[in-house]
């Protein structure tokens, strides 16, 4: 919409139509991009995909059988209580990544994807260490949901709306100081 100063006419219909009309494309401008949920809900599906894997693990109860015939007693107790606190930690960590990033935080962008992007590459070092017969369809689907979810995070419009974010906040801070 073009608003020429000239056309403007106080109380007009045509002036009040038009600062409507603006009104609604910043709207739509700040609306977060369709790859951006997508990405999100691909990470929710990834961290489940995850607990689920470590659950289902048949490691950590042979895990616990070794150390209680080494001698310690309750090690099913302590492996699990381990895990479980580790995987609780680090899906707090990705949730906090994800709220900073609906927010329009770029650098937790940037820190989830370096982190997907090493998610990736480890799961392809593990397939090339044990070879593709070790593969389970859920190491398969964890790699696929972390690549589309690498993919659907960098897109260029989440990035663009990031970049709109963070120069809102800019002019917000800088209408602040005096």
């Amino acid at each position: 919409y073009v608003l020429d100063l000239a056309d403007v006419v106080p109380g007009s219909r045509q002036s009040a139509e038009l600062v409507a009309a603006r009104r609604a494309e910043a709207e739509v401008e700040r609306r977060r991009p369709v790859q951006l949920v997508i990405g999100l809900g691909l990470l929710v599906l990834l961290t489940a995909t995850n607990v689920l894997q470590v659950a289902r693990s048949g490691v950590l109860g042979l895990l616990a059988s070794e150390m209680e015939a080494s001698g310690l007693t309750d090690a099913h107790q302590a492996v699990y209580g381990a895990v479980a606190v580790v995987s609780a930690v680090l899906a707090l960590g990705i949730v906090g990544l994800g709220i900073a990033i609906w927010r329009g935080h770029p650098r937790s962008r940037i820190v989830l994807m370096v982190l997907l992007t090493l998610s990736v590459l480890g799961d392809m070092g593990r397939v090339q260490a044990l070879g593709v017969r070790q593969t389970t369809w859920s190491f398969l689907v964890s790699s696929g949901l972390s690549v589309l979810a690498l993919l659907a995070i960098s897109a260029r419009p989440v990035h663009q709306w990031e970049r709109a974010r963070k120069a809102e906040r800019r002019e917000r801070r800088d209408r602040r100081r005096p």
